[in-house]
This record gives structure tokens, sequence and C-alpha cells, in this order.
């Protein structure tokens, strides 16, 4: 089975907050000042072909984010091949140090378990795995983990000359819940924010070939073969 790689840009939040002055309010900025580079893996015959997006993060609308307020934001990978050529997805999410972090050693690496736990207590994500669950987190993994694995339960069928499928987002907003305090998110502002880093992999579906985990996603997750960068 051949395999091939390729980039694409999309949209990550640098998650950024500083306290408002003179007040016990807390305001949170939430910045895209740069374009990160995601990776989008392939593994099938020349023309499988997808995009990993999202759609409704607009960035001159979602610099200042208020507690209670929610920032809309959608990763999804959409079928694009160039051939009538079904295939499995899966995405891996990453929590990690951003440019503004006071060591900038760490700029790009995960985030540390201390400072992992800060971003699950400030910030809320609804997760699809946790309420659709279109998306299935990999075993042992959660909420709270610096990397987090999905795969996405169906198939996505190409059925030119038609619109390929796209899968649901996996999940459509981030949120500072009302109750956050200064001491709080206090931390966040210590570690200079944080990215959010996205890689996809996409499996060129073979029907019955369960013994090769290509036939479904759940043959392709048991078998292995959704991998990512770095693996």
């Amino acid at each position: 089975m051949k395999k091939r790689e390729k980039k694409i840009l999309a949209v990550l939040a640098a998650l950024l907050c500083i306290g408002a002055a003179g007040t016990g309010s807390t305001l949170a900025f939430f910045t895209d000042s740069e374009t990160f580079t995601n990776e989008l893996h392939f593994a099938g015959e020349d023309g499988l072909d997808a995009v990993l997006e999202e759609p409704s993060w607009k960035a001159e609308k979602g610099l200042l984010v208020l507690p209670g307020e929610k920032v809309p934001k959608d990763p999804q990978i959409t079928n694009t091949s160039e051939l009538d050529m079904d295939c499995l997805a899966a995405i891996q999410v990453e929590f990690v140090y951003g440019k503004n972090c006071p060591d900038r050693a760490k700029t790009g690496q995960a985030l540390s378990d201390a400072d992992m736990a800060y971003v699950h207590d400030v910030y809320r994500i609804d997760w699809n795995a946790d309420t659709l669950e279109n998306w299935i987190r990999f075993d042992g993994e959660s909420a709270g983990d610096q990397t987090q694995r999905f795969y996405y339960k169906e198939v996505l069928k190409r059925n030119l000359p038609e619109n390929g499928d796209t899968t649901v987002p996996l999940f459509t907003c981030l949120e500072i819940p009302k109750e956050v305090n200064n001491k709080r998110y206090s931390h966040i502002q210590d570690m200079g924010g944080f990215d959010i880093r996205i890689t996809g992999t996409v499996i060129q579906q073979m029907t019955g070939e369960s013994i090769h985990g290509l036939d479904s996603p759940g043959d392709a997750y048991r078998s292995g073969l959704f991998t990512f960068s770095g693996e």
C-alpha cells in the first residue's frame, strides 16, 4: 500500500489569558497572529485526498473572549479524493506551549501535567466524543490529556460526481465558564498561553479487507493503522 504525505494550512488557536486591571473580572484574548501548519497524512493509492479545516473560525470576530462566551472552532475532515475513493479518518489534538512561553525552549512541546490541569480547569471544549460520539476517543485517553486521538466512526464516502462526505466537527467551540476568576486564569497567563495543534490521518477504505484493518474505522483503529506525526 502506497503512502504519501502533504501539509495543509489550518487555523489553530493560541490562547492567552490576561487580567482586567482594577476589576475582578476576567478577560481572555484568543489570539491568532500566526497560521500554523497542520499535517494531514494519507495512506492509499494516488488520487486519495482530503482537507482538514475549521470553517466557523473567524479571527476578526474571536479576538476578545469574556467569561461565559464561546469562540466557534470546528475541526473537520472532508473527503475530496480525485477518484471515487471512500476513506477512514482520525484526528490527533495536542496542547502545546506557544511562542509566548517564558521558557522559549518549550515552544511547541506538550504542556506539563500541571499546566494541562490548569488549562482543563479554565477552558471548556465540547468534545463530540463525550456527547454525540460520532468521534471515538482512543482507549485510555481523556478530555484532560495533553494529547488526545479520535477516529471517526463512519466511512467518508466520495460518491463522485457529488461532494464527498464531511465529518461532523470534532468539537464546535471553546468557552471560559462564568465562574472562572483571576486566580484560576492567572496560571494560564504565567505559562504564556498555549497552542492547539491538530493532525489528521486518512486511510483509503478497502471493503472486505477487515483482516488488514481497512474495512471499517474500528478495524483500522484496532489494527493500529491510524498514525500521526511523531509516531
